[in-house]
This record gives C-alpha cells, structure tokens and sequence, in this order.
C-alpha cells in the first residue's frame, strides 16, 4: 500500500497480504476508533507513514489469539491525540517485532509491547507512560520525554534487555522500571531508576 489518505484502516489476514510494505501514507482518525489495525499478519514493513487517532494508532492487536509476529514498524510519526487509556499510539501485541526510528507523541502510553519486541532508536513523548514492555524484549537508544507525573519506561517481568535509553525529564517528573517476579506463592515488585538502575523499592506479598 502506498499513498493512502483515509481515515483508517483494517489490515488483517489473508494470504494475498503477507510481506506487504505499507510505506508512504496519512492515515488519520476522528472517533474512538484504531487508525491503523492489524491482526494475524507477520512479516509486514510499515515504514514513513503518518497516523493519528483518538485511539491506538498502530495496533498488531490479536484476535483469537492470532497475533502478528515478525513486523518491522520504523521511520512512522504516530500521534495520540487523547490521553485515555484507550489510546496507545503504538500498541503491539504478539512477538519478534521490531519497532524503531519512530517518532511518537500523545496517547496514554507512547510504545506498548505485550511480549518479547525490539523497541530501539524511538522519540517517545506521551501523556502517562514512554515505553511499557513485558517479557524479554530489548529496549535500547531510547529518547524519552518526561513530563508532569508520567513514567518514562515500565518493564513487566524477567529477561528485559535496558541499554543506552536517554530522557529528558521534567519537573515532577519520575523515570523507572518495574519488574516482576513471581517464585512460588509469593509476587515481587522491584522498581529500578532507569538511568543508574539502582533499586528505588522493592514490595513482596503472598500470591492470591
């Protein structure tokens, strides 16, 4: 696809859209409605376009658990134009993804990543949460901007590589990670500054 002006799009499975590059276009919505969705789609390259939207912009979402695995999404300029948890500018869901190059502004998280991803080289300034990862992803060469009460980069869970990721912090402003550990009955929250990855606080309680 190249060169499309629309208000959004559904990009979902079909053997006829596998290895697609998707380059090239402005995709903006004015609802609550995803700009750019895809489902059960691997291998894809979404490359130099624009997307806004009230909610996610782009979303490899899951549907019956057929997630997309194997994208690259780079060089994008993606826009949150609201603040509500409904809107995740990148949101992607499924694994061996690679996110980088991209400029991202607005939305309650700016990248968001369920399972294991590459998220390097991105200009990330959202409303509530930078970059928001889960399992063993890479997250490295990061630009994070820090305003007001927002948290610069939220890890869940074990085997996360964090290198090399640069803020710019402002007042009032925290940059740090969590992980997630759970051993036997009993769930561990660490919380790490994610500049000097010195432990801040640590809270262990009994699994319910």
């Amino acid at each position: 696809f190249h060169y499309i002006n629309m208000k959004h799009l559904l990009f979902g499975k079909h053997p006829d859209l596998l290895l697609e590059v998707i380059e090239n276009n402005y995709l903006e919505s004015f609802h609550t409605q995803t700009t750019l969705r895809i489902y059960g789609s691997d291998n894809n390259n979404f490359t130099n376009n624009t997307v806004k939207g009230y909610a996610n912009g782009i979303y490899l979402c899951a549907y019956d658990e057929d997630a997309s695995n194997n994208n690259t999404i780079n060089k994008n300029t993606v826009i949150g134009k609201s603040h509500s948890s409904t809107c995740y500018t990148i949101q992607v869901m499924g694994t061996g993804n690679v996110i980088e190059e991209n400029t991202v502004s607005g939305g309650f998280r700016g990248i968001s990543s369920e399972y294991s991803n590459i998220i390097r080289n991105n200009d990330v300034d959202s409303y509530m949460v930078g970059i928001y990862t889960g399992l063993t992803s890479t997250i490295e060469n990061n630009y994070v901007h820090v305003s007001e009460n927002a948290i610069g980069m939220l890890i869940r869970g074990e085997g996360s590589l964090i290198k090399n990721n640069y803020e710019l912090i402002y007042k009032n402003s925290k940059l740090m990670y969590e992980e997630t550990i759970l051993k036997k009955d009993k769930l561990t929250y660490k919380y790490y500054d994610a500049t000097s990855y010195k432990l801040i606080k640590e809270t262990t309680m009994e699994k319910r």
